[in-house]
């Protein structure tokens, strides 16, 4: 399971380091791709509360 996170954390590490490192403009698209990506790790890590209605 913690192979999964640093696999799909890679474009997001990418890109940081693309932007600090070679000077790469970062576009709004890279910036939701990013917020996509960090939001999916925490859903799946089941780090963010989520209200489930009661059966």
């Amino acid at each position: 399971m913690k192979t999964s996170v640093y696999i799909y954390a890679v474009p997001v590490v990418s890109v940081i380091t693309a932007t600090l490192l070679l000077g790469e403009r970062l576009t709004g698209l890279a910036l939701t791709g990013m917020a996509l990506i960090i939001l999916g790790l925490v859903i799946s890590e089941g780090r963010l509360p989520l209200r489930r209605k009661k059966a």
